[in-house]
């Protein structure tokens, strides 16, 4: 854990392959892996000595066949890797109430739309092929257009983009492509905010800087084109924002100096002086 000094928030790595799928962790957490001598072994005698078992995991069954992709062979050494570290992130995502899910972090991107100049901030996680999903959430990756970003043809999740002022971080903008997809999308991201809110906290305090976030209301003023922005903040946004800043004890306080929220390079500025804040942390434990 990382102590801000109103808030312990638990570390979230920067690639997450999260094994996860029905009873699957369980299922291999309490398997006799260490029968297997060689570090290669084929996926056919992997899944027949899970099929064996009185009770064979159907969920289990498919996470082997998805980590195996089209090779015919298993890393036994490294599928007990992957599922150690599925567990840890397991007992991580259960800390923020989240279901958590595969992803990689990148922080080098630009979308179709340009950013305004001061844009210094910015975090992502993409999905990616060489991480594990369900099947009927892989199919979906691999097939879903009209997000802002991809990568090796799997989407953007969520994003967060943001400026730096002294020893602060403003992010100005986060939100998720995906969340407003179907419904099985939505619950298996659901928590994405928290996830990439602890990630960006994570890094802001090792620089020690404090993190702050806008308002969900004060965001609508600087939708661009628009004809995007709505009456007022829709509640989801509400969700993205304001719920995030009252989940992690974030204090709402009046800034002495104005900050331009407006991201995009063709909208007009729009500043504002109210944000949700978490000060610079005080100590780091267990950062083994």
């Amino acid at each position: 854990m990382y102590s801000y000094l109103n808030h312990n928030m638990p570390i979230v790595p920067p690639v997450a392959n999260y094994l996860h799928y029905g009873k699957a962790l369980e299922y291999f957490k309490n398997s006799n892996l260490h029968e297997f001598s060689n570090e290669i072994v084929s996926i056919k005698d992997l899944i027949c000595h899970f099929s064996n078992k009185k009770r064979p995991n159907k969920y289990a069954l498919s996470v082997l066949h998805s980590c195996a992709g089209r090779k015919s062979k298993v890393d036994v050494k490294q599928f007990k890797n992957n599922v150690k570290k599925s567990l840890e992130l397991n007992q991580t995502f259960h800390d923020l109430n989240c279901r958590g899910f595969s992803y990689k972090l990148i922080t080098d991107f630009d979308f179709v739309d340009r950013l305004n100049g001061h844009i210094d901030l910015r975090f992502m996680l993409v999905g990616s092929p060489d991480l594990f999903y369900p099947p009927n959430v892989r199919r979906f990756m691999s097939q879903v257009q009209n997000v802002h970003y991809k990568e090796n043809g799997f989407p953007s999740i969520a994003f967060a983009i943001g400026t730096k002022i002294s020893d602060m971080w403003y992010i100005l903008t986060m939100q998720s492509d995906l969340f407003f997809r179907s419904t099985y999308i939505r619950k298996h991201i659901r928590g994405w905010q928290k996830i990439l809110f602890c990630i960006i906290a994570g890094q802001a305090a090792n620089e020690g800087s404090g993190i702050c976030l806008p308002r969900s209301c004060d965001i609508v003023k600087a939708c661009y084109p628009p004809y995007f922005k709505p009456a007022r903040a829709p509640e989801m946004w509400n969700c993205f924002y304001d719920y995030t800043a009252k989940y992690f004890g974030m204090e709402l306080i009046e800034k002495t100096e104005n900050v331009n929220c407006q991201v995009s390079k063709d909208g007009k500025p729009v500043y504002i002086d109210r944000f949700y804040c978490l000060k610079k942390y005080k100590a780091f434990n267990n950062l083994e």
